[in-house]
């Protein structure tokens, strides 16, 4: 993947002027901002560098998705197992703190996590995403001592799942690991810029707080090959809109999320257009720090 400016966007039909403002006005901005090295803003309100930000959300992923320590069952869905975290979710005003666990077969790890950095694949799976454009990628040789993959900052506008009020868009801060046992880590947290501009009129800024995935390779009783892949996931979507209603919903399109994935990689794979997805999180590709 080249270090100049991504050009990996999504844009749902009728929302195509904005990313031409995008690329324009702020890619340029963000890129020189993190080879200068400077400082960014969390949504918690901290400033802090790139490779500062991931340790502290690699430290949040690690200590939460390995431990069911403070996590209450909310249920199964499509037989994936979902939990609540209630401290954390009393911490961040009532929006849920969201664990799910699930078993899915005929994909491999790097080809999951390949699949979930692509805006345009992300687009196609999940039915809220409006606009998702990539705004910069962070030089591995910028982030290697915390993480052996990627980072980037990504532009993201959704509608809010099941809902007929005003969207919500943000900036994230992602990035992916592999550690020496062949797990695969993949982290999400909102940095919020006072200078983006919305992706569609009237969008409401919403914030990721935390969103991980754990991703380990298994094969199942049967011999088929199979990952283990555990999310966290909390958003505040802003606005009036009821915690309890919001908190209804989320777990469910999570849970739809990450299973449509692997459905839509074998109907690529059908198609003949999979391939070159398996390149986009390349094991060779980690740097060492």
């Amino acid at each position: 993947m080249s270090e100049d400016f991504p050009k990996i966007e999504y844009n749902r039909k009728g929302y195509r002027g904005f990313h031409k403002i995008a690329h324009k006005c702020l890619n340029k901005s963000v890129q020189e901002r993190v080879l200068k090295g400077e400082k960014f803003k969390v949504w918690n309100g901290a400033e802090q560098t790139v490779p500062e930000q991931l340790k502290w959300m690699y430290e949040h992923a690690r200590k939460y998705l390995n431990t069911d320590e403070g996590f209450k069952s909310y249920g199964t869905y499509k037989g994936t197992k979902m939990w609540n975290h209630p401290e954390l979710t009393t911490e961040a005003d009532g929006y849920g703190y969201f664990k799910l666990n699930a078993k899915l077969s005929n994909i491999s790890p790097d080809l999951f996590l390949s699949l979930m950095q692509d805006n345009k694949i992300i687009g196609q799976v999940d039915a809220t995403v409006v606009t998702m454009i990539d705004m910069a990628i962070v030089p591995q040789e910028i982030t290697k001592s915390v993480c052996n993959g990627r980072a980037k900052f990504c532009y993201w506008c959704n509608r809010v799942p099941g809902l007929s009020v005003k969207h919500r868009d943000g900036v994230d801060l992602t990035s992916w690991h592999i550690d020496d046992d062949g797990t695969y880590w993949f982290t999400s947290h909102s940095t919020p810029f006072d200078d983006v501009a919305k992706g569609h009129p009237g969008a409401i800024r919403g914030v990721d707080t935390y969103f991980a995935y754990k991703i380990v390779h298994e094969n199942n009783e049967d011999g088929i090959e199979q990952i283990d892949v555990t999310l966290v996931s909390q958003t505040k979507v802003g606005g009036w809109l009821p915690k309890f209603l919001i908190n209804r919903v989320v777990g469910r399109v999570l849970a739809d999320y990450v299973t449509t994935v692997v459905d839509h990689s074998q109907k690529m794979e059908k198609e003949g257009s999979l391939a070159r997805y398996r390149k986009l999180v390349d094991p060779k590709d980690k740097v060492s720090p």
